[in-house]
């Protein structure tokens, strides 16, 4: 391990992403309206464009844009290039935690974000639901479950293909009466 400079302004439950070499360590605690860019050549720190609204936990790079989902029910798109910040106009499907990110290339499946979401108040226990966004079309559609009761796994892609590993195994005790 080796110190580097610190952040600007110290933050809990970022994102944080690298683009053309650059880290961008977006939202946070306590300030989710940041945007922190890291060059590890130079080891220093600059502030970029902060975005139009809180962002979420999840985000999301396709073709080096970042993809910020949720914080207000909103996703944002931040073009580094550029340094600004978008609205995304493709809708956002009703989640607000719990989201797991990943992206598809287009190498061996369509160029896509995945998101993994509990819907608020499952009445199932922690069935998680999946949307598909599609960056092209900026459009929706829904995706298969994941077919277990779980939560707090971790999800990676590999050639395309997403991974869903480990998380807790859930179950919803059913209520019964005896006589």
């Amino acid at each position: 391990w080796e110190m580097k400079t610190p952040m600007p302004i110290s933050k809990a439950s970022a994102t944080a992403h690298v683009v053309n070499g650059q880290i961008y360590v977006l939202g946070g605690f306590p300030n989710n309206t940041l945007n922190e860019v890291y060059d590890p050549v130079t080891d220093t720190w600059t502030m970029n464009a902060p975005p139009s609204g809180p962002i979420g936990y999840s985000s999301a790079v396709v073709d080096n844009k970042i993809y910020c989902i949720g914080g207000d029910n909103k996703w944002r798109i931040y073009d580094p290039v550029i340094d600004s910040w978008s609205v995304g106009s493709g809708g956002l499907p009703d989640f607000l935690t719990g989201a797991y990110v990943v992206t598809t290339t287009s190498i061996m499946a369509p160029k896509r974000i995945y998101i993994f979401y509990n819907p608020n108040d499952a009445p199932s226990g922690w069935i998680y639901e999946n949307q598909v966004f599609n960056p092209e079309t900026e459009s929706w559609m829904s995706g298969t479950k994941v077919p277990t009761n779980r939560d707090d796994f971790a999800v990676a892609v590999v050639d395309d293909l997403i991974y869903v590993i480990g998380g807790l195994i859930i179950t919803v005790p059913v209520p019964t009466v005896g006589t």
